[in-house]
């Protein structure tokens, strides 16, 4: 048993002699590195982490406008309390008489225009 282990132990070691021999004699040569040794790339910075590109911005809604031949139903209640709440505001500067007119669009959704909106405002009511 220990004359195969001795034997293979010596054909291990005069493989890796063989090999170190034709090593230096390629490098002696000029044939640059063994090739016996991986091939050795440039060190590699770390992976940055990839980030998902961000995600375009949506285009506002439309304002609904109503269909041709179609008014919408406005509810004169919740509009006079609308508009009332709306003048408090104007008249204590929270908003402008701008403002006003478009939440009073955007309300009735389209059903009272622009100027007659700014004309509810300015009524003392």
């Amino acid at each position: 048993m220990a004359y195969v282990v001795l034997v293979i132990v010596l054909g291990l070691v005069a493989f890796l002699l063989y090999k170190a021999v034709q090593d230096a004699r390629r490098q002696a040569e000029g044939g640059g590195a063994p090739p016996t040794s991986p091939p050795r790339a440039a060190p590699r910075p770390p992976r940055e982490r990839r980030t998902p590109p961000p995600k375009p911005a949506r285009a506002p809604r439309p304002a609904k406008r109503p269909r041709r031949g179609h008014k919408p139903v406005v509810d004169s209640e919740a509009l006079d309390e609308h508009v009332r709440k709306l003048r408090s505001a104007i008249t204590d500067g929270l908003i402008s008489l701008d403002e006003g007119v478009a939440s009073i669009v955007r309300h009735t959704d389209g059903a009272v225009e622009d100027d007659d909106a700014r004309r509810l405002l300015r009524d003392s009511g």
